[in-house]
């Protein structure tokens, strides 16, 4: 669960609603759909939408997250009564998940690597991190990747992560001056019209 919100940057109730039917693992991609909601009518739980119309999307995944998505779909198929032709992919029984059972997983696992606490939806943001700071993807990309309607959106939450590359452009501009010789006297010959004290 950690690993696809950290390498897709899925909302926490896209994830919640995703069947195995919205993956396609001999590809590499998900097709983000529904969404889950809070409702305790199980006929009702699964919104055949997102939070925005951009949200809509497909996200392409790292073999990692494939080969990891593969060994715990056949692990949930080998435990689960089959119930059906589809299953929550985040489900060890059949049930999708409520949104406090991740934020208690998330918490779980910081605790136990001796790390901050977060809110599961805070992996959205390190998602956008990791592209951004690890891998200088580009706005575009990080946009489609998040769901958003325009990159405007996503520079109106993520605009603090590209601050860091100020220091980058400095440092690849060293140089780009060339060699500059420096005479030991002005060669402009000054005729303005205020004082200058010689």
């Amino acid at each position: 669960m950690l690993n696809l919100y950290y390498f897709t940057g899925m909302r926490v109730s896209e994830a919640l609603a995703l069947w195995w039917s919205d993956i396609n693992l001999a590809d590499g991609y998900i097709k983000v759909s529904h969404t889950l909601t809070n409702t305790k009518d199980p006929d009702k739980k699964r919104k055949n939408y997102t939070k925005t119309t951009a949200g809509m999307r497909t996200i392409d995944i790292p073999t990692d997250l494939v080969d990891l998505l593969k060994w715990w779909k056949k692990l949930q198929y080998d435990n689960l009564p089959q119930q059906g032709d589809d299953h929550y992919v985040l489900s060890a029984t059949d049930e999708p998940l409520h949104r406090s059972t991740v934020n208690n997983i998330v918490n779980r696992y910081a605790d136990l690597a001796g790390v901050h606490r977060i809110q599961a939806k805070e992996l959205r943001t390190s998602h956008a991190c990791l592209l951004i700071n690890k891998y200088n993807v580009d706005i575009l990309a990080v946009s489609q990747r998040l769901g958003h309607a325009k990159p405007t959106t996503t520079l109106k939450y993520y605009s603090q992560l590209w601050r860091g590359r100020n220091r980058t452009v400095a440092d690849q501009l060293n140089g780009a001056i060339g060699k500059i010789e420096h005479p030991d006297h002005s060669l402009v010959d000054f005729n303005g019209n205020q004082f200058v004290a010689l």
